[in-house]
């Protein structure tokens, strides 16, 4: 094939859509184009159709097949409970210093691809294949707070075999979570009254601590 000669390239997608385009045979014997634009292809099996004439006016051809997918998975991700103000106060915040972060999958997100999930300060939360069921139903995870935080947030990242990626992320406020000292003291001697007899002898004083009152 002589180098100059134009090749014709058409390819189809599983609906008849067409991209056409051209290249021209290098000296030797190769070619190329770059930048083709197959946006208006819909996933799926294409079919690449590469055509030209030889010296004597004869038609060449070549039929190859590729696969598309364009469409990235999606996602999102959202920080529950934490009242109209969207800050955390310690009342919104559960038992075992941990809020509830729901995960809900979107179009082109498919059971096999990969979700990671990591809080602000990058502990990982998941890191797995998305199931069925959490298609269906999506994925709560509790995201650690600490007691000294000042916010909390998450961010969920899946992606595809073919490298597509898509991530989302929410971040609320937390007020001062750290709880108040406190301490009581029972009552004394049985009615916090020390009668004479009493007093001569030696009482017990008992009572209880809380918050962040510790030990030492």
């Amino acid at each position: 094939m002589p180098a100059g000669n134009i090749i014709s390239i058409t390819i189809t997608d599983q609906n008849g859509n067409v991209v056409e385009t051209t290249a021209t045979v290098n000296p030797d014997g190769s070619y190329s184009v770059d930048d083709v634009d197959v946006s208006s292809l819909i996933d799926g099996e294409l079919t690449v159709t590469a055509e030209t004439t030889d010296n004597n006016g004869n038609p060449v051809s070549d039929t190859d097949t590729a696969f598309l997918d364009a469409t990235s998975p999606s996602l999102s991700v959202e920080l529950q409970g934490a009242g109209e103000d969207d800050v955390y106060n310690i009342d919104e915040i559960g038992n075992n210093g941990s809020v509830t972060a729901q995960i809900t999958f979107g179009e082109g997100t498919q059971v096999g691809d990969t979700l990671v999930v990591v809080d602000g300060n990058g502990n990982e939360l998941f890191n797995g294949p998305v199931s069925q069921e959490m298609l269906d139903a999506g994925l709560a995870l509790e995201v650690p707070v600490g007691t000294d935080a000042q916010n909390v947030s998450i961010t969920a990242t899946v992606s595809d075999p073919q490298g597509n990626t898509f991530s989302d992320s929410d971040n609320k406020g937390v007020a001062n979570i750290a709880p108040e000292a406190t301490i009581t003291i029972d009552t004394i001697a049985g009615d916090d009254v020390i009668n004479g007899e009493e007093a001569t002898q030696t009482i017990t004083v008992t009572g209880t601590v809380g918050g962040d009152a510790r030990q030492g």
